[in-house]
């Protein structure tokens, strides 16, 4: 997917776009962080359970 991505944003800066048509998933714009406010203390433990759980 990243190598399709990188394909696609090179088009575009380059002024070529790509002939291969942008997923829907990449049409839409994200979904706001639900409360913005905590996301940098969310963060931290996210990553952290994220971790943990690779490691099983």
């Amino acid at each position: 997917m990243a190598t399709y991505t990188g394909r696609l944003l090179a088009g575009l800066a380059a002024g070529k776009p790509c002939k291969s048509p942008l997923p829907q998933l990449m049409q839409a714009q994200p979904a706001a962080f639900p409360l913005p406010k905590f996301r940098r203390h969310c963060l931290p433990l996210a990553y952290t359970c994220y971790g943990a759980m690779d490691l099983h």
